[in-house]
């Protein structure tokens, strides 16, 4: 699924051992208050892939088309989104693959991205 996933985007995503630590962790936020916290895999301005604990989120979480806000605490960033698929695995975890759906806020994460995974050369 995931090779498939990559021949449909348009833009590169930053693997999670590139990433600075403020934009490892995220917290969904639902509908209703649930929160999930969660991993980052992979990130990008248009959109991440996250590993979730099942058990912490259930069913109705991980429905393809549900939406969301995700929020990276320790960078003060908040991005509204939407599930666009969940893969469930065994050990009670599942990946969710998050759209993010706001355009005005993807351009300012994009900014965002750009300028911390950039800092070093700037120098």
């Amino acid at each position: 699924m995931e090779e498939k996933m990559k021949e449909q985007r348009s833009v590169s995503r930053i693997d999670n051992s590139a990433l600075p630590t403020q934009l490892c962790r995220a917290s969904i936020l639902l509908a209703g208050g649930n929160e999930i916290t969660a991993r980052t895999i992979n990130l990008s301005e248009t959109g991440m892939r996250i590993l979730v604990s099942s058990d912490e989120c259930g069913k109705n979480a991980l429905a393809k088309g549900r939406s969301m806000h995700v929020v990276f605490p320790e960078a003060e960033i908040e991005l509204s989104g939407e599930c666009i698929y969940s893969e469930e695995r065994k050990r009670a975890v599942a990946f969710l693959g998050i759209g993010f759906v706001n355009p005005y806020e993807r351009i300012l994460f994009g900014r965002y991205l750009n300028s911390i995974l950039h800092r070093d050369e700037a120098v």
